[in-house]
């Protein structure tokens, strides 16, 4: 996009000329100039609403805890005293089939 704003200023001007002689000419000198500001401009716009909908989408898929793939981290297990200590996988996985056959019945 701002390839094309910047060859707009030469090409716009030439291409009107071709078409409708000097107010062509002139007509495309307005519209290369404006299309040298809005272009850029556009193209910024572009890339700052990828990255907005790439925050997104990164904040919904880990905000949940779990990823398109699956949960990344099973539940902590805290024991019988109900205590917090080091994370465990191992333990967390236990204490994840336990909750679930509890769940089941």
């Amino acid at each position: 996009e701002v390839y094309g704003g910047v060859t707009g200023v030469f090409t716009k001007p030439i291409r009107g000329a071709q078409d409708e002689g000097v107010t062509g000419f002139v007509k495309g000198i307005g519209h290369g100039v404006i299309g040298l500001v809005v272009c850029p401009f556009s193209a910024v716009l572009t890339v700052s609403n990828h990255m907005a909908t790439g925050i997104n989408e990164s904040v919904e898929r880990f905000g949940s805890g779990v990823s398109k793939y699956g949960r990344f981290r099973y539940p902590k297990y805290f024991g019988l005293k109900k205590t917090l200590a080091y994370y465990d996988p191992a333990k967390s996985v236990a204490f994840l089939f336990i909750q679930s056959a509890d769940s089941k019945v």
